[in-house]
This record gives C-alpha cells, sequence and structure tokens, in this order.
C-alpha cells in the first residue's frame, strides 16, 4: 500500500509498513485524486477498503497480497509493559511539599504537584517543575526541515512563547488533562496524540519515542477512544499500560498519565530531546501555522469573494497574531476576522474589502490592532510580547503567497 501511494501521490512516504499520520494522509490524498488519476470516485475517509486498494493495484498495475499471503491483521495497539528502571524516579520533601526526581543517565527533571491548601486545588496538578534544557537547536537546522525565515521568526515570536522555549513543560491543571511542549499541544482535544503519532511514524524521531514513551508504557494508536462525559470519539489516542495490568486509552489513559511521576517525568526528559524538540517544530508548522494562514475568510453576503489569510494579511507581524491566536482557539481565527473585516469595511465604503488587492497596510495594521485588542479583553496578560521579532515587511512567499496587491 504504503508503495502503491508513494508512487502516485506522496513521493517522500517512507515505505517502513508503520500506518501513522503521513500514510494515513497519503491515503486520504489519494482517494480526494482518484478521479482525475483514472482510479475512479472513492471515498475519502482514510481507510483502505476493498474499492481503495482495487484502485491502487489498477493504477500501478500491481497486486496486493492475497489474504491467504498477507500478514495477520495487527491487534489492537497496546503500550509495551514499562520497562523496571527504564527511569530511575525518587521523592523529597522541600518545604513541606513532595518534589519527584525524575532521572536518565545524566538528565533530570524535578517537579510537585499543587498542595491541598492551594485555593483551587485539584489532585495532580503539576505545580512547577525544573530541569529543562533550552537553546539546543540552531535555526539552521529549523530552516533544513522546511521553514522559510519568515515562518522561523513566527515560530520564535509564537510557539517558543508559550512555554518559555521549554519542549517538555507540562501542564495538568486545565481541562486539557495533559498539554505538553512548546505549544502546550492539548490532551483532550487530541492534538497531543496527533502529534505524538507523528513522533512514533517519523525516522527521524521514532527511537525517541519509543525511548521516552514506549519503554515507559505509552503509546499510541488510531480507532474509537473513551472521550468525555461517556462520550467516545474515533482518531488518534494514548494508549498506556499500567504497571497493574490495565490498558488504558484516551481520557481514561490521559488521567491515569496525571497521576503517575514516571510517565510525566518522560515527558518532561522527552522534551529535552533534540531530535523530539525538531519533532514538535515540524508537526506545529504543519497543523497550526499552516493551518491558521489558509482559513477562508472575508466572504461578501452573498457567499462570493474572500480568500485565505495570507491573502488579506501578509506581514510577519500579523501573520504571527492570526497563528498565536488559531494556538490558542482555532476557531476564533475566522470569526474574529470576518467580524473586523466587516467593521473596516464599514468605515471604508469605497473599497471592496472583500478582495484582497483592495488591501493596504494602514487597513492591515487596523486589522491586527483589532485582533490584539479583543485577544486581551477576552483573556487577561499581554497579548504583545510576541511582537518586537516580527516585521511589518511582507513575509517570505513560502509562507504567505499569493501576495496580495497595494494600492
Amino acid at each position: 500500500m504504503q508503495s502503491a501511494l508513494k508512487a502516485l501521490v506522496a513521493p517522500t512516504l517512507t515505505v517502513d509498513g508503520l500506518v501513522g499520520p503521513r500514510t494515513f494522509r497519503a491515503v486520504q490524498l489519494f482517494q480526494r485524486r482518484s478521479p482525475a488519476l483514472g482510479g475512479g470516485p472513492l471515498t475519502v475517509d482514510g481507510l483502505v477498503g476493498p474499492r481503495t486498494i482495487a484502485a491502487l493495484e489498477r493504477l500501478t498495475r500491481s497486486t496486493a497480497p492475497t489474504a491467504a499471503a498477507a500478514q495477520p491483521p495487527s491487534p489492537p495497539a497496546t503500550a509495551a509493559t514499562p520497562t523496571a528502571g527504564a527511569l530511575q524516579v525518587s521523592e523529597r520533601q522541600v518545604d513541606g511539599v513532595t518534589e519527584y526526581a525524575i532521572r536518565s543517565g545524566d538528565d533530570e527533571v524535578r517537579f510537585s504537584y499543587w498542595t491541598s491548601n492551594y485555593r483551587n486545588y485539584k489532585p495532580h496538578n503539576v505545580s512547577r517543575h525544573s530541569g529543562a534544557r533550552k537553546g539546543l537547536l540552531a535555526d539552521a537546522q529549523i530552516l533544513e526541515i522546511g521553514y522559510s525565515r519568515s515562518e522561523l521568526k513566527i515560530l520564535q515570536a509564537n510557539a517558543l512563547k508559550e512555554s518559555g522555549g521549554a519542549f517538555g513543560a507540562i501542564n495538568t491543571w486545565d481541562d486539557q488533562l495533559v498539554s505538553w511542549g512548546m505549544a502546550q499541544f492539548a490532551g483532550q482535544a487530541g492534538t497531543l496524540a496527533a502529534l505524538l503519532a507523528e513522533l512514533k511514524e517519523s525516522p527521524r524521531t521514532r527511537a525517541s519515542f519509543s525511548r521516552w514513551f514506549v519503554a515507559n508504557g505509552l503509546d499510541v494508536a488510531r480507532g474509537e477512544y473513551p472521550w468525555r462525559n461517556g462520550q467516545t470519539k474515533v482518531g488518534w489516542h494514548v494508549v498506556i499500560s499500567t504497571r497493574d495490568g490495565r490498558t488504558l486509552r484516551g481520557n481514561d489513559g490521559w488521567k491515569h498519565a496525571r497521576s503517575e511521576p514516571r510517565l510525566l517525568g518522560a515527558f518532561m526528559l522527552a522534551g529535552n530531546d533534540p531530535a523530539i524538540q525538531l519533532g514538535q517544530i515540524e508537526f506545529w508548522r504543519r497543523a497550526f501555522l499552516a493551518r491558521a494562514i489558509v482559513k477562508h475568510v472575508g466572504k461578501r453576503a452573498d457567499g462570493s469573494g474572500g480568500g485565505a489569510v495570507r491573502r488579506f494579511i501578509t506581514s510577519e507581524r500579523g501573520l504571527a497574531v492570526l497563528v498565536r491566536l488559531h494556538n490558542w482557539m482555532p476557531g476564533h481565527v475566522a470569526t474574529w476576522s470576518n467580524r473586523f473585516i466587516a467593521e473596516l469595511q464599514a468605515k471604508n465604503p469605497k473599497l471592496d474589502l472583500a478582495d484582497p488587492f483592495h488591501w493596504s497596510q494602514q487597513l492591515e495594521d487596523a486589522f491586527v490592532t483589532r485582533v490584539c485588542d479583543e485577544r486581551k479583553r477576552v483573556k487577561s496578560g499581554s497579548y504583545d510580547t510576541l511582537l518586537p521579532s516580527t516585521s511589518r515587511a511582507p513575509a517570505a512567499a513560502s509562507c504567505s503567497r499569493p501576495l496580495r496587491g497595494r494600492q
């Protein structure tokens, strides 16, 4: 299947028999392009059923293994049994609070939980942690994985500010159950599981994923899993094998991870691994930056006009603001943009602001100011700390093309 996908639609796909997010997206891409390729219409669901297999066979003039010759189907993913001694965990009392130390070789992280006398106390909320290793990656390494110079500046001004540059930063106090990494990838929302699936599949991070996560009883799988309030979802999710032999999936797994110092320490230590850091950066570009700037905004009342965010907002500064908004609340990018474009249209009735070519730098600045002011209004704290490192000059074409005309 991967060989056929590589030949037809995904030339960079690794043929390794591991079906992760990249293979899943390649299947969807093939299903979407199948009519144009001559394979006939297919349901775009990422599932490799008989019709998808038949189309792959026909277009590559090859034959998939028969049921008799094929490998038996893999059982539902189960995390490996935690390896005894994979990490050393110790604890001590510091100012009346239990502090956990998790060590691997010469690398150590420490953290404690909130105490019961805290005014908003909840069990297993990480209070403070130390041991994050920052500044391990050079700009050249980030550019090598496909970032443009402007995207690098947006990354530095945005995601790397979210956790102060700590790739192992962990948060267990909000409704996401567990958030981790430079951009606080969210557990309950499914973003964290999607990131872990990418780390597991990528040749660059596969060994690190196995060392930090699989060896400590944590894995990922795709399928149905427990979500919240008795509901279930289908998608990438965490799979945790506990020391008492249970297998916990989805939200049940994240709830267990909160209470297990070894697992939280594994996340923190993984964040000190340069390969994992680069993997987070690569994922963030695809899942956050790229998605934010292609959202369609600015349609007229009749549904015509408008375009991708990157056609209206072309400066590094403006794109950084909207990517940061997407990082916090993805749905707000389109709704806020449409509201503020409508406000600017009312103030500029002689211009057609559904057409990006009618925009100017002055209009863009007014738009970005509205986004920043609204963000500060609905959530306390400054929203401008990211701006000094970005420019009002047009971003590199790879980030914001096609650039709009200026009038």
